[in-house]
């Protein structure tokens, strides 16, 4: 069985086996209902969390469908470690193998926002230069260059200090759902992430579009 064939299984059975879940506290950040952004999706994806000295690399599978956004760490064996979701307004939070996320879980799904849906969002194809966006907690500045990503970044509007910034690399489309590689540093939590796309698709589409090589 193919590694996206294990992680589409082990949605479907995180999915159907979480009746144990925790619900997390209010989340710190309201995230917008998923049911907002157009398009559902599945995303594999390769994941180097670093802080404070510290680092863990796990894979994961991401899936949108509807109103439903769920993300499952797995174990070197493709089993399921943790599972975070977000269903409408509510975020649900189970590990199944304790990995020592040195984080907030719920710091994982803001960041997923970020990267997808902030700003310009999926599928958007803007003019070089910088773009500004209005966000809950600030302002986001984009940097495009050549009709693709380069960076986009958040701004505190009480502070104006840097929160987060995103930085794009790799080959991409307007069709994609996601850069091949991005890297994330947020300054307000002291941690970075390095997240490899290695498959993409839209759910329904004709089949799985692997991605180019980043640069």
């Amino acid at each position: 069985m193919s590694w996206r064939c294990v992680s589409v299984a082990v949605l479907s059975v995180v999915a159907a086996g979480c009746a144990g879940r925790t619900t997390l506290p209010e989340a710190s950040q309201t995230l917008a209902s998923p049911a907002r952004f157009d398009g559902d999706f599945f995303l594999r994806q390769e994941i180097v969390a670093r802080y404070v000295g510290r680092s863990i690399t796990f894979k994961a599978a991401l899936e949108k469908r509807a109103d439903v956004l769920r993300l499952v760490g797995l174990t070197p064996f493709g089993s399921p470690a943790f599972m975070i979701e977000q269903s409408g307004d509510e975020v649900h939070f189970k590990e199944y193998v304790h990995l020592g996320i040195p984080f907030d879980p719920e710091s994982m799904l803001v960041d997923v926002h970020h990267v997808l849906f902030e700003g310009s969002g999926i599928g958007a194809c803007l003019g070089d230069g910088i773009h500004e966006f209005e966000s809950a907690g600030g302002s986001i500045f984009e940097t495009w260059e050549d009709g693709s990503i380069v960076s986009r970044t958040f701004f505190d509007t009480d502070s104006t200090n840097e929160l987060s910034r995103i930085e794009f690399q790799g080959a991409r489309d307007p069709t994609s759902i996601t850069s091949p590689l991005v890297r994330l540093y947020d300054r307000a939590h002291n941690y970075e992430l390095e997240i490899k796309t290695v498959e993409q698709r839209l759910l329904g589409s004709a089949g799985p579009r692997k991605t180019a090589a980043a640069n």
